[in-house]
């Protein structure tokens, strides 16, 4: 009887550590890394970022998650690569331009460069 119960732990460990250990993994993709923000246009007009906010960063990790910080608040999330770019949480999309990411929000563009 000790062995059945021994053996059907075991088991249980080995199927729960299977099933945690299929985390996502975009180690390969561009967009892992340390962005900043640093342009905003809107209206035609460009200016720092740093003339709106305290800082606006995005950190994309290898394993999927994300975090933004804007004027000292920090909030995490999920990231996925997308055919476009980059998706933050299934609602915030961050466009590739070159070297860039881009995310637009009422007619507010802001350019992220990768540190």
């Amino acid at each position: 009887m000790k062995m059945k119960r021994l053996t059907a732990i075991i088991l249980m460990l080995a199927l729960v550590l299977t099933f945690t250990a299929c985390g996502k993994d975009y180690s390969d993709s561009p967009y892992v890394g340390s962005w900043t923000g640093t342009e905003a246009e809107y209206s035609g007009m460009t200016l720092s970022v740093a003339e709106l906010f305290n800082g606006f960063d995005l950190t994309l990790n290898p394993n999927g998650k994300a975090t933004v910080t804007t004027d000292g608040e920090t909030r995490s999330g999920k990231w996925e690569p997308t055919d476009n770019g980059v998706m933050l949480d299934g609602e915030m999309e961050l466009i590739a331009s070159g070297d860039y990411l881009t995310y637009e929000t009422d007619g507010v563009t802001i350019k992220f460069e990768k540190q």
